[in-house]
């Protein structure tokens, strides 16, 4: 499905595709990953979908964020790209839209990406 969240760094609403378990285990239950797409300029698409899904075969919730930047969401959207800055702040706002879902474990939160994907996982490990 696909949700928004407010970023923490000025409450943009950040576009995430949310991937659950058909059959929740129960509640705050699942751990869960941040999974981030690759090129500064790009967004989510089909070529993550066999990962997501095995990942969600193995019974985590998976969301991914559209961050600030990305593609399909109108200039304002694409040109508010921060190469390191604010678009780190949209990605981190992922971990509490994940508490509002109630079968994820927030204590099991795991995040990861490539390409500039990974440079903001980098960032937020940091």
């Amino acid at each position: 499905r696909k949700a928004t969240y407010p970023s923490p760094a000025d409450g943009l609403e950040i576009p995430v595709y949310v991937f659950e378990p058909l059959a929740a285990r129960g509640p705050r239950a699942h751990p869960a990953l941040v999974w981030v797409h690759g090129g500064v300029h790009s967004s989510w698409d089909e070529q993550y979908l066999p990962f997501v899904l095995e990942a969600v075969r193995r019974g985590y919730v998976v969301v991914a964020p559209d961050y600030r930047g990305s593609t399909g969401y109108g200039a304002a959207h694409y040109n508010a790209i921060d190469y390191g800055g604010r678009e780190v702040d949209d990605v981190l706002g992922a971990h509490a839209f994940l508490a509002t879902l109630p079968a994820v474990d927030t204590a099991r939160v795991g995040v990861m990406g490539w390409s500039h994907g990974g440079f903001i996982t980098a960032h937020l490990l940091f």
